[in-house]
Parts: structure tokens; sequence; C-alpha cells
């Protein structure tokens, strides 16, 4: 006994002697040795701190000719970095650091790495963006008037594949370098990103967030989003904005002027219709307004109510059709009204889907009677949840209604005519289980 202890003891401190004399800046693995490294420097030209995180991701090339992510690691600006893969194939490395309006040249470098090996010369230069700068003047409130869940925003917008997708963002409470950022005296410095050499800016506020401490869920925001076009007024839509080109450098002098928003308020709540089973189909009701707003969007989400997948857009129109698999979710649409000038609250009304009740019958008749055993069982949940009525049916005609307790019940029914007849039992459901129904005949003696 007293030399196994010895030999593990001895093994526990070689494990730990290993980790120690470790190169600086090698990830350690938890798991077995890796096939392979990638390694190379980090050249800093943008006066970031060189106690800041580099995130690497290393994704590698599948059969299929695409990049999957593999694994991510934080290494310091300052330090030489190792990232190790788990098997010999072609690797894509991408370094990012947020909030510090920086772009990675020689970005997203691709190396092919055998067995055992680690290759070197993977440098990266993390350089500067370009900046865009101006003031904003308020009229009618100051910039830290929305709260912590809706802070004031400059957003630059780029053209991406059609469509105007926000490429950078600063906030009075940006994190990251103390340069970029909205100021209390209102101006302001974002940095554009490498490739996108125009944007346009947008200023705005969010909606308040759906799980937002500080403010009415989905509140409308309270100021007027407004584009920069030249004018000290702006504009309130993209496609009128002025673009703001970045390729000759630095951009300054955009400012405007932000005012309060004409507000879209609430007269009937948002809500959703239809029964919430599986194969029916659900709508939304947007509400009603002050102002009608000229138009609706819709996007419905949902998610099992276990926890069991993560959430998930499933539609984007005005009804949705729940599919028989979505007993026991949660389905949620969040109803965005619109109308140009005007800021709206957002709702998301939702409704959890009811679990497919299915009846079991067994009958024993008798003499003017008969003994019905009633079984409930339902998708996705226990037969102990199962509870609600059950109710026996002649022609139509209701003639006993029991509890169900836990998915079981027993119906006995008297004076009945002598003969064989068709009986129906019906299941009430539940606040979790759609109601149902099942026939049967029997032979009355």
């Amino acid at each position: 006994m007293k030399h196994l202890m010895r030999a593990a003891l001895v093994a526990v401190l070689g494990l730990v002697a290993s980790v120690l004399v470790a190169p600086a800046g090698a990830v350690q693995l938890a798991t077995a040795a890796p096939a392979g490294r990638i390694s190379g420097s980090v050249t800093n030209t943008a006066g970031i701190p060189e106690t800041v995180d580099v995130r690497f991701t290393v994704s590698k090339r599948a059969s299929s000719g695409t990049f999957v992510k593999e694994a991510s690691f934080e290494e310091p600006m300052g330090r030489p970095y190792v990232l190790p893969v788990s098997s010999a194939g072609t690797y894509r490395v991408h370094a990012e650091v947020e909030g510090w309006g920086v772009s990675v040249r020689a970005a997203d470098p691709v190396v092919t790495v055998a067995q055992g090996q680690t290759v070197t010369g993977v440098d990266l230069l993390f350089e500067a963006d370009p900046t865009i700068s101006g003031t904003i003047a308020t009229d009618g409130f100051n910039l830290d008037s929305p709260n912590e869940q809706q802070p004031f925003r400059v957003e630059a917008l780029a053209n991406v594949g059609g469509s105007w997708t926000v490429v950078a963002t600063v906030a009075r409470r940006t994190w990251g370098s103390p340069r970029l950022k909205i100021r209390p005296n209102g101006t302001f410095t974002l940095a554009v990103p490498h490739p996108h050499t125009s944007v346009r800016l947008r200023f705005s506020q969010p909606h308040c967030p759906q799980f937002g401490h500080a403010c009415v869920e989905g509140a409308a925001p309270q100021v007027l989003t407004t584009y920069w076009d030249g004018t000290p007024a702006g504009s309130l839509t993209v496609e009128d904005a002025a673009d703001v080109n970045v390729s000759g450098g630095p951009a300054t002098g955009r400012d405007i002027t932000i005012r309060p928003a004409p507000q879209l308020s609430v007269t009937s709540k948002a809500r959703v219709t239809g029964n919430p089973w599986p194969g029916q189909v659900l709508t939304a009701q947007p509400g009603t307004y002050s102002v009608a707003p000229t138009s609706v969007t819709y996007e419905w989400v949902a998610a099992p109510i276990d926890g069991s997948a993560p959430r998930r857009v499933v539609g984007t129109g005005r009804t949705f059709r729940v599919p028989s698999s979505y007993s026991e979710w949660g389905v949620t649409v969040t109803v965005v009204p619109t109308r140009l000038g005007y800021e709206a609250p957002i709702s998301r009304p939702g409704v959890r889907i009811k679990s497919t009740s299915r009846i079991g019958l067994r009958a024993k008749a008798g003499k003017g009677t008969a003994t019905v055993a009633v079984t409930v069982k339902a998708l996705a949940i226990s037969q102990s949840r199962v509870h609600g009525k059950a109710s026996i049916y002649a022609k139509g005609k209701r003639i006993k209604t029991v509890n169900v307790r836990g998915g079981k019940a027993t119906i006995k029914i008297a004076k009945q005519k002598k003969g064989k007849r068709t009986y129906t039992v019906r299941f009430s459901g539940s606040w979790i289980t759609t109601p149902s129904e099942r026939s049967m005949k029997i032979a009355i003696r």
C-alpha cells in the first residue's frame, strides 16, 4: 500500500513540474498533448496596453471546404502566442481585440499543420482603424437621460450584401479604448473597422431589453432615431443619409442635433390568439396605439420549456402554425410597430404550447350498466401531471362527468338500454394538456 501511495505522489509531482516549466505564452491543455501547434508574434501599433487580451479562434477546414470552429484562446497582447490543434489539417486563425477600434492585418491566415509540427511565423499586426468624430447637440434632454438599460449610442452602418449592417458602435458607457466613446460634452469618436471605407451614421437609443430591470419591458426609445446627412437636423432614414468616407483617413465635423421622440403609445396590448396546440395556427394581434403605425413586423421565437434546446427564430409572419413536435414548448412573438418620425414600444406576448393528450379506454358491461376505465397520456409530460375532467356521451348527450387525476379515471354509468351502442369519452384538457376524445362500442346486457 505504501509503495502505491508513493508512486501516486511521484506522478502528481511530475505533472505539477511539467506545468510549471511550460514555456511562457503556451496554452495548457487539460487532456492529451496536441497533434500540432500554430505560433507567431503580435505587433501592436495602435497603443493598446500589452495587458489587454487578444482572442484567438482556431477553425479547421472540413471535408466540405468550410472552416469549423475548433477552439478559442485568450493571450495578452504583449506576448507571442502558441495555439494547439487537435489533429493534422488545414487551419484558419482569427484574432480580434474588441472595443479598441483596431483591425488585424494579415487577417485570418490559413496554415497547414502536419502531425507533431509547430508552424511558426504566423505573425499578426494590429493597427488603429480610421475614426469618425463630431459633436452631438441635444434639444430637450441630455445624453445621460436614457437609463442604463437604454444607453444612447452612435453606430456606423456599412452596406454589406445590399443590407445596411452595424459595423461599429460607441455609447456613453463604451468600454475598451478611452478615445472611442460619447463624452459628457457631446463629442464622439468611433472607429470604422477594416475593410469598410464608407459608412453612414445612426444616432439612436435601443428599446428597453426583454429582461431589463430599470425600465418597462419593450419601452419605446425616448430619442428620435436620426441619421447624419450633412445638415444639423439629420434625416429619418438610412437611405436619405450621407456617406462618410474614411479611405483617406479620419473624418471630422460630423455634427448633429438630436431631439426627443414623439411616441406611439399603447392603447391595447398585443396578444396571441388561437389554440396553443401542436398543429394549430397562432395569430399575433398587434394591439392598438394612440397614433396608428404604418407597418408592423413580427418575429416568432420558440424553445422547449425545460431548456433542453436554445431559443430560435421560427417565423416572421403574422401567423404561425405550431409543429407537432412542439409539445411543452414556449412560443413568443416580438411585435414591432413603426411609423416614420415616431418611436414605438415593442411587445413580446407568448403562449405555452400544450402537450397533446390521448385517451385509452377499457369497458366492462353489466346488466343496464357499464364501467369504463379511462387512461389519459400526454406527450412530453409525466402521466402524474395529467389532470382534468372526463365526460361520457351517448348520441351527443352527456351522461356523466368525473375527475381525472394522474391520468386515470373510472366512469360508472347506469340505467342504460340493452344492446350495443357507441359511447364517446371526452377529456377536458388542462393548462398543459390539450383536450381529446375517443369512442368505443359497449354491449349493454
